[in-house]
């Protein structure tokens, strides 16, 4: 069903036709013009329903979704120094054992993470901090990184680690625009980056996969219906730790894609039935997690565009 929601690419391998009985592809049609877009409905959405108690599963780390049972929670940590003197962290990861899928991926966005020190290597693997082996890949679908590649090139072990399992995710590649150059994912990827790339303060990203319903099943995975990415940083790029920030020193916003074919360089930042902004406790409404849950004062519940650069 098409997403009607309040308006406000990833970095898989290339190519690969689809499988039989692929997901139902849409016709590719020019977008519409501003004024034919359609009206905003999120009752689409049913409320999910969220746990009233959350565990932390690790305090301090302002990107981290709140803890729920019956799921998988990993991080992984980087061989380079911070200016503070300890290893870097480079992501944590919540796995569902059920659909063999990350549910979420959360890690800080920042310059000195993205220092090109070492190149990109597809080099694919289990997440060794599990004791159960994952998918390795999809037929008819990339793997698509939920944190990018591209992000972490700091040092080989941090390259090599969003390179886990934990970190990729099936994604409908060529030549359908998704997670390909031009393709909507893709292009929300770019946008995000535009929201660090240099600046002095760090920002805090959620890139999770969304279930609407568990009908497609692929090499052993349930494949997602829509993947979103949620973001908090400092408000006009105050070098602060966002922990002692007040709620009107920081900024929230959440991006919700629908996983499906698309038209070349179609924009994930404009309304329309498959993509929308929306704040980040109507995303919490929708999927039921709970997001930056070390940050009590997160301003959750309100985002303005003018806020965020390159709309």
């Amino acid at each position: 069903m098409p997403l009607l929601l309040l308006a406000c690419g990833g970095d898989g391998e290339a190519g690969g036709g689809f499988a039989t009985d692929p997901l139902p592809l849409p016709p590719l049609v020019e977008e519409p013009a501003e004024s034919e877009l359609p009206i905003p409905d999120t009752s689409l959405f049913p409320t999910v329903l969220q746990p009233t108690d959350y565990e932390v599963y690790r305090e301090g780390w302002a990107e981290l979704p709140g803890e729920t049972a019956d799921l998988y929670y990993v991080h992984h940590v980087t061989d380079v120094d911070t200016p503070e003197g300890h290893h870097a962290r480079n992501f944590t990861a919540c796995y569902s054992r059920e659909r063999m899928c990350p549910v979420w991926v959360a890690a800080p966005l920042h310059e000195f993470y993205a220092a090109r020190n070492v190149e990109r290597k597809n080099s694919y693997k289990n997440d060794p901090t599990l004791i159960f082996p994952q998918v390795k890949k999809w037929e008819g679908y990339t793997r698509g990184h939920l944190l990018r590649s591209a992000d972490r090139l700091v040092s080989r072990v941090a390259n090599e680690q969003v390179f886990y399992h934990t970190n990729i995710a099936p994604q409908i590649g060529q030549p359908y625009y998704f997670n390909s150059g031009g393709g909507a994912w893709n292009r929300l990827e770019d946008w995000v980056d535009t929201q660090w790339q240099g600046h002095a303060d760090t920002l805090y990203t959620v890139t999770g996969c969304y279930w609407s319903d568990d009908q497609r099943q692929v090499s052993g995975s349930t494949i997602p219906t829509h993947y979103y990415k949620v973001l908090m940083r400092t408000r006009g790029h105050v070098d602060r730790w966002v922990a002692e920030c007040t709620a009107d020193e920081l900024q929230c916003v959440a991006v919700l894609v629908e996983h499906h074919a698309y038209e070349s360089n179609m924009n994930p930042l404009r309304p329309s039935e498959y993509a929308a902004i929306v704040s980040v406790s109507e995303l919490e409404r929708i999927t039921g997690e709970r997001f930056f849950v070390n940050v009590p004062q997160a301003p959750k519940h309100t985002f303005d565009l003018n806020d965020w650069e390159n709309l």
